[in-house]
């Protein structure tokens, strides 16, 4: 990772369930979490839970592409921050932005691909709650045991 990165945390899924980010620090202005499907699981999309919400308050955007479509989408009222489908050895890079300020809304950016299903999504999307985002969930009921999370935290420039 670059060296403006700082580690804050990893957490490998020990059974089915969600990878959660507790206590986050407020100390740097955006954060990165890394996914990393390590054995092949079936394709149900993954998302995120900031502080625990669990109510319609979220909307995603999406752009996806296989080795023959491409597809797009919103999820205007949803009850997660979707970042793609996370399948078949898939990697993803997660950017939660300015994710400790109290006077906005919270916003993300999601690359994922799957390699060997030939898959690329890339979804953006908003939090609409000002809360400083403390906790985090990654959820996604097919996650494999063993998918590894990790969250860094971006230093201001």
């Amino acid at each position: 990772m670059p060296s403006t990165y700082t580690p804050i945390a990893t957490v490998t899924l020990a059974s089915i369930g969600e990878l959660l980010f507790t206590n986050i620090p407020q100390i740097y202005t955006d954060l990165v979490i890394t996914l990393s499907v390590t054995t092949p699981t079936t394709g149900l999309g993954g998302g995120m839970r900031y502080n625990g919400d669990s109510g319609n308050n979220y909307t995603t955007y999406q752009l996806r592409g296989d080795t023959s479509s491409a597809t797009s989408g919103i999820y205007s009222v949803d009850d997660t921050a979707r970042i793609g489908g996370q399948q078949e050895f898939s990697t993803s890079i997660i950017n939660v932005f300015d994710y400790a300020s109290t006077n906005k809304y919270k916003t993300h950016l999601a690359r994922t691909g799957a390699g060997q299903a030939g898959f690329t999504w890339i979804m953006g999307g908003v939090w609409k709650n000002t809360n400083a985002i403390t906790q985090l969930a990654v959820q996604n009921i097919n996650y494999p045991v063993g998918t590894i999370a990790s969250l860094y935290g971006i230093k201001a420039a």
